[in-house]
């Protein structure tokens, strides 16, 4: 796979995870269908895009490489990020 194509999958799946989260965290009440797949998605997507990313970083060795892998590992973990920080700041 060309590494260009592998890097804008590893880009889009750091945004579509982001985006995915913020709507089901900010935007998305009980009740709604939407509901959850925030969550859902930052446990499937960053997995995908490190993979696609550590494709890219096999070819090209390239410091954007390395970062995306990173960033896709942050994204993994965006869920327990954001609530051990919603739980320092405002308590259980």
């Amino acid at each position: 796979m060309n590494p260009k194509k592998s890097r804008f999958i590893a880009i889009g799946a750091v945004i579509s995870t982001v985006i995915l989260f913020t709507l089901d965290g900010f935007f998305v009440h009980h009740g709604h269908w939407f509901e959850g797949l925030g969550i859902l998605s930052s446990f499937i997507i960053p997995p995908i895009g490190v993979i696609f990313a550590v494709i890219a970083l096999k070819k090209t060795d390239a410091t954007r490489d390395i970062m995306l892998i990173f960033l896709n590992i942050i994204a993994f973990f965006l869920f327990f990020i954001v609530m051990f920080f919603g739980t320092l700041f405002f308590g259980p």
